[in-house]
Order: C-alpha cells, then sequence, then structure tokens
C-alpha cells in the first residue's frame, strides 16, 4: 500500500495535463502546480501538447526519465486501461484515477474496474477512485484534486463524494478554519477507509477525522479499524444513503449499494465513533474536537445575552442528554460581582441585553476557573444599540480563555448574520472556532461529551 507516496509525492505525473481552462486536466494541473513547494517535481502528460502551464509535456509516462511516485489520470474512461498498462510498465507507485464512467454507470464499467485493479495489483500499484476529484494533503502543500486549495489545519477527511468534501471545506474556509488531509475515494476499487484510518491515526498533523459513507464494502474489516482508532483520535461520521431514496442516489453516485443505516449506526457507535445526521453537525464536531482541550466531564455552563436563545440551547442540549446543573452558591456570588443587579446567577447565564465585553469576560472567567464546570458554551446575539462594537463580546470571552490558560473547552456561538463578519476574523486571528447556529454549538458540545465518555471508558 503506497499511501506515503500518494499523500507525500516527490514526483508526480499529471496523466490528461491541459491548458483549457474548462477542462479538468486544467484544475488538477493549476492547484498541484500553485500550492507545490520546491521538493515536489511535476511531470504533465499529453499525447498532443508541448507546454502546459508553463510546463514541458511529455507525450507518456514512459517519456519521463524519473521515477514517477503519483500518477493522477484524468483521461477520457476508453484511454484509462491503455493508460494504467502503461503506469504498470513504468513502476508507478500510486494511482488517483479521476475519471468517471465505470460502475456508477453499469455492468460494462464494472467489468472495467475490475480489469483495471488486476493490471494494478500485478504491478503493486495502489488506486484512488476512480470517479473521484483526488486528494489534498495541507501538510505536503499539495491540492492533487480539482475542488479549490482550503486552508490549513488538523482536520482530516475521508468521503466517497468529493463535492461533499468541498461544501465542508469551503466553509471552514469562511470561518478561517483548515485541514491537514483529504481523499475521496470515489468508486473504491482498491484503497478504501480501512486502508486510510491507520494512515490518519498515526498522523500527528491530525486531531479528529471526518468520514463520509455511503457504503462500506468490508465490513467487518471496517469496523475492526476503526475500533482500533478511536482510542487515539476521535471519528465523526455521516452516513449517506439511510433511506430507499438515498440508497438510490448512492448506486448512481459511486455504484455503491449502501449499506443498511440502523446497522451500521450501531456498529459505529459500538467501536466508539461518533454518528452526525447533517454536514453542520459533521463540521461543528470536527471543529470542536480538532481544536478544544479535552472536556473532563459533561458538566456544561451557558452564558447568553437572549434568554430565549439560551432556552432553545437547553432544549438542545436536553436531546442529546446533557443538562445544565445549578451553579453552587459560591459560583452565584462570583458570577452577581461583575454582573448587572437584574441578573440571576442561573444556569444559562442571561446576562441581558445591555452586558457588554467585561461583562462577558466576567461570566466566562468565573465559569471556566469553577471546579464545578467542564464546559463553557457562550453564546451572543450581536447588539445592534448603545454603540456596542460587534466583536467586543467574543473579545471578552476569548480573553477570559486566554487569561484561564485554555485549559478547558470554550464554545462560542454568535447568531448575527452579517454582523459576524469581524467576531469570525477575530476568531480565525485566535485560533478559536466558531458557531453560527444554536443546533450545531450543541452538537459540538456533544461531541466533546461523547470523547470523554470513550476515554473514561477506555480508562
Amino acid at each position: 500500500m503506497s499511501l506515503k507516496e500518494i499523500f507525500y509525492p516527490k514526483t508526480i505525473a499529471i496523466i490528461g495535463a491541459s491548458d483549457n481552462p474548462q477542462k479538468f486536466g486544467y484544475e488538477v494541473t493549476k492547484n498541484i502546480i500553485t500550492n507545490k513547494d520546491d521538493n515536489l517535481t511535476v511531470f504533465p502528460i499529453h499525447p498532443s501538447s508541448e507546454e502546459v502551464l508553463g510546463l514541458k509535456v511529455n507525450k507518456s509516462v514512459l517519456d519521463v526519465a524519473d521515477d514517477i511516485d503519483l500518477a493522477i489520470i484524468l483521461v477520457g474512461q476508453r484511454y484509462v486501461i491503455p493508460v494504467v498498462k502503461e503506469c504498470a510498465q513504468k513502476k508507478v507507485k500510486g494511482l488517483i484515477i479521476v475519471t468517471a464512467g465505470f460502475s456508477e454507470i453499469n455492468e460494462e464499467g464494472r467489468k472495467l474496474e475490475e480489469e483495471i485493479k488486476t493490471i494494478a495489483n500485478e504491478a503493486g500499484i495502489s488506486i484512488i477512485g476512480p470517479n473521484c476529484v483526488g486528494i489534498i494533503n495541507m501538510d505536503h502543500s499539495l491540492n492533487a484534486s480539482f475542488i479549490e486549495t482550503p486552508l490549513k489545519g488538523s482536520i482530516a477527511m475521508i468521503a466517497q463524494s468529493g463535492s461533499f468534501g468541498a461544501a465542508c471545506f469551503y466553509t471552514l474556509s469562511d470561518q478561517n478554519i483548515g485541514i491537514s488531509k483529504f481523499a475521496n475515494l470515489g468508486n473504491m476499487i482498491d484503497i478504501n477507509y480501512s486502508d486510510l484510518l491507520p494512515f490518519y491515526r498515526d498522523d500527528e498533523n491530525i486531531n479528529s477525522i471526518g468520514l463520509y459513507i455511503e457504503a462500506v464494502k468490508k465490513g467487518r474489516e471496517f469496523y475492526e479499524t476503526l475500533k482500533e482508532i478511536t482510542p487515539k483520535k476521535p471519528v465523526v461520521i455521516l452516513k449517506g444513503g439511510r433511506t430507499e431514496q438515498g440508497t438510490k442516489s448512492a448506486l448512481s453516485h459511486t455504484g455503491s449499494l449502501s449499506s443498511g443505516f440502523n446497522a451500521f449506526k450501531a456498529a459505529a457507535t459500538q467501536a466508539g465513533a461518533l454518528m452526525a445526521n447533517t454536514i453542520g453537525q459533521l463540521t461543528s464536531g470536527l471543529k470542536a474536537l480538532s481544536m478544544m482541550p479535552p472536556a473532563k466531564g459533561d458538566r456544561v455552563a451557558v452564558i447568553t445575552n437572549a434568554g430565549g436563545v439560551g432556552v432553545i440551547l437547553s432544549d438542545e442540549l436536553f436531546d442529546y442528554d446533557i443538562t445544565l446543573n445549578d451553579f453552587s452558591e459560591e459560583i452565584q456570588v462570583k458570577l452577581k460581582e461583575g454582573l448587572n443587579p437584574l441578573v440571576k446567577p442561573t444556569n444559562p447565564v442571561d446576562t441581558i441585553a445591555s452586558a457588554r465585553e467585561k461583562e462577558y469576560y466576567h461570566a466566562t472567567k468565573t465559569l471556566l476557573e469553577a471546579n464545578e464546570v467542564d464546559i463553557v458554551i457562550a453564546e451572543c446575539v450581536i447588539p445592534t444599540f448603545l454603540e456596542m462594537k460587534s466583536d467586543e463580546h467574543i473579545k471578552g470571552a476569548i480573553n477570559a480563555w486566554n487569561d484561564t490558560g485554555r485549559k478547558k473547552p470554550l464554545l462560542l456561538c454568535w447568531m448575527s448574520g452579517h454582523l459576524v463578519e469581524k467576531p469570525i476574523e477575530l476568531c480565525g486571528q485566535e485560533n478559536v472556532p466558531i458557531f453560527l447556529e444554536i443546533e450545531n454549538v450543541a452538537f459540538a458540545c456533544h461531541s466533546l461529551v461523547h470523547r470523554w465518555k470513550v476515554t473514561n471508558k477506555l480508562k
């Protein structure tokens, strides 16, 4: 299994490279040469071009004098098998087959996949795809895909859908949050989840792992692998094809017959993974698990400047069996010292609409320092009155977290549409995740509590 050569190649052949911006061969070539470091050598391959994006073109991979670690195939479907044979002759170590038109289309396409796999297996070549967007390794300055380059971070993902991964990364980038690695498996004729999970587990740059799954071809192997991964790295899974309609869509998307959802969910949960139901939940869980210190318990305290928001969050947390305990008399007294006399020191703490930066700092610091609190959630509907600044409340909360050593998780939920621009910018500068919906910050909290339970059970 040549995963190192695929994610950390020294040489790449782009078979089907193009100067035409309307072709995938252009996008992949552009992404690779735009982001690559000086240690990577790129060889564009095209039978009739002389130059692509300033690089000299070879007509075949066999014309390249250097050894090739990774070849990316972007040619038409009928040319894929001849190209794979040339790669086998060249002794290429890894292949990414972007080309579509195989088992997701018909039985003839499935037979072509089997032939490709036979050729590759005999030559000792590992394959990602076909029918995929490629891979990304931000720790190697490598975007070997045709999707936009994300920011660098500590989240990793494996997905059967490339556009699904793109949707997640674009959302995270808008919040100044990046990723470490991404692999779109497509039709998954060779490399699968069970191959990549151990690779991610042993990667020190990865703090949390997200999976988008339509089908698992080797269920028992996947379960056993997942059970080995979760003690070291948290895994959040979104399963596509949980309904009959979704299963039908999965079959036409990647040629995968989606496995039974209830059985899958039970097995994944038993193995220690966390199941998400939406993209928002998946990205929220990954953000919290990647960027927050681990929770040391399930005692949650909430701060808000909008009472109704606190009520809704209380309901959302209750759905995850997370209850908001009453504060001790000692904490109530400390809270009162820095808040408006009208504020009741209950959980949630409704600081009322007139609260400013200093009140948020005081409440956040008090609860982070309290032995009876394991996780703090600070919510805010940004005021548009009393000459308040849009980022002053979040400054108060973040400063309190910094001043207490970032020892406990602090989840920030700011729900204010266009007014949240400055808070997002500040969170990016401070390397703090921000959540824009109540239901997603509740799931983020659930993720931290779930992780605490999993690690506590192991101990």
